[in-house]
């Protein structure tokens, strides 16, 4: 159990920054050399008093930036914030391993620290004690009674997570020792002497509320503590397997149960497991191998119901369930993202599926068939966010997909899509029933000078439906005509910038309102020439001025392609 720190504290600790770690660092070398001035120098040691004082400066301004100061120790390791920041081999001189030896797996420095306590504290761990001695270090903590220093024992890392991340108390931390020195049964049949005297009242009141402690513990989590201890110390692979056996099965009851606060306990307490460098290597890759093994699809799709049903439900913990469940697990949390009704919930659960699918994104296609619209579209956005190149054949026929959600995610992934194909594929959108899309497809096509294009534009404006088409789309259709054609169109937009409709005026507003946006986004030195003659000829009336304020504009702009504003 050399990593047996409190899970979830451990999880807060991988966020802690750079900064952080640095100010831990110093804080505890502080610490370390005025250890070692307890042993050199005598207590009227002027030196001594100096290495006191920078240690608890040191001390007090990381907790009051920071707000605690925790320390979790492996055998000759002692790390802050997940990172190694001290190592000594030397079995004599590691403080790491005097604490790993006396059981201590985390010690935690809380605001409002004394100079006093700090230096009582250093004066218990760094002194030579002789081997044959009752006090270990534990015991001596736990007579000094520190009111600003906690430490987690490695029989009880788990209870420590019971309270959201808190550390065990110091009243939980006496009970755990007291009970260590217990008198075994054998001893009860010695006589009592007669001399006993009758308990106080407060005595009395102190025993009452620890029975009544006692009783209201929860069997689970001495269950949870049991296993874990067994899987840290047992060396035999055949029982370690059969025990995580147990413990997923033990996690499908308690998705079942929607417990999942204790499910995270565990799948991270295995996750720790399989990261420590001090588990046999066998039982790493056991624990690594067998992940999600045992644990039933139906557990797994169970969570819908605890994901909806709980208004506090801890979506940032998702990767870290997810990143166990998959990859065996995969097919179930792609059910569960076509089952879960809240979009919050289910955006939470995109991200985290996006996490931890980056090495495996093939798994996702088979759902590309899917018959639930919304599954099929969350699916290709998570193959877009996953940036995965590989999917173009099997996302590219969904651009025909019936639902218009849909076919808007694979615009965007095509979009996106650094192949020449996935460009062309574009094209097929200027079919699209929708006609929102279809503007769309113009704008983003003609701001890309994607000029493969040019002969379906030209074929839209010379076809039958044309003139049924909404206005807004034969705009964008001369967009892109003039922006992907170039001078090859200049002359035909500028016949129609010159042609009069003596008979149907409303139809020379139109005509006209196209081709000076087709001239407009041509933006050669032919278009704006046509622009000025356009403006020359029409005098009076709307449509001078709508051609003056485009030839404007496109002079201002100073030449090259006027841009749609689209990011291609």
């Amino acid at each position: 159990m050399g990593d047996a720190k409190p899970m979830n504290e451990a999880e807060g600790n991988a966020r802690a920054g750079k900064e952080e770690i640095a100010s831990g660092a110093e804080v505890l070398q502080a610490m370390l050399k005025t250890a070692k001035a307890f042993r050199m120098y005598l207590p009227n040691n002027p030196l001594r008093k100096k290495f006191i004082d920078e240690a608890t400066e040191k001390m007090s301004a990381h907790l009051r930036r920071y707000g605690q100061f925790q320390l979790d120790v492996e055998q000759f390791t002692i790390y802050y914030g997940g990172t190694s920041i001290h190592e000594n081999r030397d079995a004599k001189e590691s403080i790491a391993f005097r604490l790993y030896s006396d059981g201590i797996r985390s010690l935690l420095f809380r605001e409002g620290i004394r100079h006093d306590e700090i230096s009582d504290f250093l004066d218990i761990v760094g002194q030579d004690r002789p081997a044959d001695t009752d006090d270990d270090i534990v015991t001596l903590l736990w007579i000094k009674d520190f009111p600003h220093i906690v430490y987690l024992l490695a029989e009880d890392f788990l209870e420590a997570d019971e309270g959201k991340g808190a550390m065990p108390t110091v009243t939980s931390q006496k009970v755990g020792i007291r009970k260590a020195y217990e008198v075994p049964p054998e001893a009860s049949t010695q006589q009592a002497p007669r001399n006993i005297e009758p308990i106080t009242t407060e005595q009395a009141a102190a025993l009452q509320k620890e029975t009544a402690a006692e009783e209201a513990r929860d069997p689970l989590q001495e269950v949870l503590k049991v296993l874990a201890s067994i899987l840290a110390g047992e060396t035999d692979l055949g029982m370690f397997q059969e025990f995580l056996e147990i413990v997923e099965n033990l996690i499908g009851n308690l998705l079942h149960a929607g417990r999942t606060g204790e499910v995270l306990r565990l799948i991270r307490y295995l996750q720790k497991l399989e990261r420590s460098a001090s588990v046999a290597p066998g039982k790493r890759e056991l624990i690594r191998s067998d992940s999600g093994k045992y644990i039933p699809a139906d557990a797994v799709l169970a969570l819908q119901k605890v994901m909806e049903g709980a208004q506090d439900f801890p979506v940032e913990d998702l990767p870290d369930l997810f990143r166990y469940l998959g990859p065996r697990h995969m097919k179930e949390i792609c059910e569960l993202l076509g089952t879960i009704q809240q979009m919050k919930m289910r955006k939470a659960a995109i991200s985290a599926v996006v996490e931890v699918g980056k090495g495996n994104p093939r798994v996702f296609y088979p759902f590309l068939r899917d018959q639930r619209w919304y599954l099929v579209r969350n699916i290709v956005l998570i193959l877009n966010l996953l940036g995965d190149r590989q999917s173009l054949d099997a996302v590219a026929p969904l651009a025909s997909h019936p639902d218009l959600r849909v076919r808007k995610e694979v615009f965007a992934y095509l979009l996106k899509h650094p192949d020449p194909r996935a460009r062309t594929a574009v094209i097929g959108f200027l079919q699209d029933e929708s006609p929102p899309l279809r503007i769309r497809t113009l704008q983003i096509l003609a701001a890309a000078k994607f000029t493969p294009a040019l002969k379906a534009v030209e074929e839209m404006i010379a076809a039958k439906d044309f003139a049924e088409k909404p206005v807004q789309e034969k705009y964008a259709l001369y967009e892109a005509l003039g922006a992907l054609g170039g001078d090859s169109v200049v002359p035909q937009l500028q016949r129609m910038v010159m042609k009069r409709h003596w008979l149907n005026r409303f139809k020379e507003g139109e005509v006209v309102a196209c081709a000076v946006a087709g001239l407009k986004k041509a933006h050669t030195p032919a278009a704006l020439e046509a622009l000025r003659q356009a403006e020359a000829k029409r005098k009076g009336g709307e449509l001078e001025t709508l051609i003056a304020r485009a030839l404007k504009e496109a002079e201002k702009d100073g030449g090259g392609p006027i841009s749609s504003g689209e990011d291609a």
